[in-house]
């Protein structure tokens, strides 16, 4: 087009020759830097900063990028993908940057908080140029990487554990004995061992003491959390399977303080993840809320594994003593119901106590939607909801043992079930 308006213009005007060249020019020098930028692209340094804190604060995500070369970046167009269940609160997920030469910019994102694990990025770019008449190929200047968001430890839902095992007198009482958690002190006793003394009493008040442990529990509970595709409908942070997070996360608190031993389990279409052998106290609390923040919604639908090959692997990796199992889902499916009521007694014929644990989710917000859209959710919502305790009742009639209350009664029933067997 640029050599038939040269021609053209010498045809009807020689004048306009010398401004064909210089528009010629111009053409040519954008193309030509947007190939050069093509090619400074790859040089950049880019670097990711993350603040992550539990569910209830906001993810922060920080990309500082770097250009060494003396050539500006006068128009780079970026972009940044992300797990769709994510929501972008702060930032651009799209935008227009400029790189000056031998200098950094910041690209900051921030996302609501939601317990699990996400994909972040990849975050690509492409150059144009100022007149928006070329641009490059898309770069990939910083891959995709994965952030782990724990579930927020409701104090309030702790505190109304231990109020709730004092008054209805429900708890075990504390022993000494051998273990990891601090009991309490006495005085020195020939034949005490020397790593026991607690010296700053002896030059504090001039006494000798021994410090004692608190006898473990040899009491082993098993957390199953369910975190397939099923248990992530609802609005964010309203989903069954971040409910479940949280309410694991409440109990295992109170748990690790009782000195019982604590494990758990993610399940979903991806497959298992366990967090290994039971462990008491403050380890074994940690290694649980490790665990809880790998819950993560499988985006590759290709990507699934049986429910009855992850049942048989939690069924090998659990200990010969008696285990309190407390598996988390969602019943609304038939195979699924079926495949449960399978498992959990060969769990109870191994000698093991087995529960099925359903949060019954009775109403969401869904404030953000339009009305029509709202009332098309609840529909959704109170059909699914039917299906759940249609099958909640089918597994109940074949004698599994099954909760299903709203999420805040959760915790107090499950400390109840353990203490009580314990006691």
């Amino acid at each position: 087009m640029v050599a038939f308006f040269i021609a053209l213009s010498i045809a009807i005007d020689p004048s306009l020759l010398y401004m064909a060249l210089t528009l010629l020019a111009i053409v040519i020098f954008l193309r030509f830097y947007v190939e050069l930028s093509l090619h400074i692209f790859p040089k950049l340094v880019v670097n990711v900063f993350k603040t992550i804190g539990d569910d209830r604060t906001p993810i922060e995500i920080i990309y500082t990028i770097y250009n060494p070369t003396i050539v500006p970046i006068v128009i780079a167009e970026y972009g940044l993908h992300y797990s769709p269940l994510l929501k972008l609160i702060g930032g651009s997920r799209t935008g227009i940057a400029i790189i000056p030469p031998r200098s950094s910019i910041k690209l900051k994102f921030v996302f609501s908080g939601r317990v699990g694990t996400y994909r972040i990025g990849p975050l690509y770019t492409v150059s144009r140029d100022i007149l928006g008449l070329f641009k490059s190929s898309i770069i990939e200047i910083y891959g995709r990487f994965r952030i782990a968001v724990p579930p927020a430890i409701e104090a309030a839902i702790v505190r109304r554990l231990w109020i709730y095992t004092r008054m209805a007198g429900i708890a075990k009482s504390r022993v000494s004995g051998e273990g990891i958690e601090f009991y309490d002190v006495r005085e020195y006793m020939p034949g005490d061992e020397l790593r026991k003394v607690v010296w700053r009493f002896l030059a504090s008040q001039n006494r000798l003491v021994v410090k004692e442990s608190e006898r473990e529990s040899y009491q082993h509970i098993l957390f199953v959390v369910d975190s397939s595709r099923g248990m992530w409908f609802g609005p964010s942070r309203q989903t069954p399977a971040e409910h479940c997070a949280r309410i694991v996360a409440a109990i295992a608190s109170y748990l690790a303080r009782r000195g019982y031993l604590l494990s758990v389990a993610i399940l979903n279409e991806s497959g298992l993840i366990f967090s290994g052998k039971p462990l008491a106290g403050a380890i074994g609390f940690r290694r649980v809320y490790e665990i809880l923040s790998s819950i993560s919604y499988v985006e590759d639908e290709t990507q699934i594994q049986q429910l009855h090959d992850i049942l048989r692997s939690i069924a090998l990796k659990l200990p010969r003593e008696r285990t309190l199992i407390f598996i988390f889902t969602r019943v609304a499916d038939e195979d699924r119901i079926q495949t449960l009521i399978k498992w959990l007694k060969m769990f109870e014929a191994m000698g093991h106590i087995p529960y099925i644990i359903t949060p019954i989710i009775v109403s969401y917000e869904a404030i953000d939607l339009p009305p029509l859209a709202q009332k098309l959710y609840y529909v959704k919502l109170y059909g699914t909801l039917k299906q759940e305790l249609d099958g909640i009742n089918t597994i109940k009639g074949c004698g599994v043992r099954v909760i299903a209350t709203k999420p805040s009664d959760i915790p107090q029933k499950i400390v109840e079930i353990v203490e009580l067997l314990h006691k």
